[in-house]
């Protein structure tokens, strides 16, 4: 009778262990479908070049509507 109680607690054990490191599991997957997400979005992610050039040019204009403020002189 002994042994069977035994067993019974081990095994029980055994499977709350199992159900832990599913939950684990299940969580950082979903953890880690969020971040992929959010990393999807994350602003700069897709940056193009364009903006670059864009800016090169405001400050070409500045410089050739006045050259002493563009240079800061």
């Amino acid at each position: 009778m002994d042994e069977i109680w035994i067993t019974m607690v081990m095994g029980s054990a055994v499977l709350l262990i199992a159900a832990i490191f599913v939950a684990g599991h299940y969580r950082r997957e979903h953890r880690r479908a969020r971040l992929l997400r959010q990393l999807d979005h994350a602003r700069g992610w897709h940056r193009s070049p364009c903006r670059r050039s864009v800016r090169r040019a405001q400050i070409g204009q500045a410089h050739h509507d006045n050259p002493n403020q563009a240079t800061g002189r």
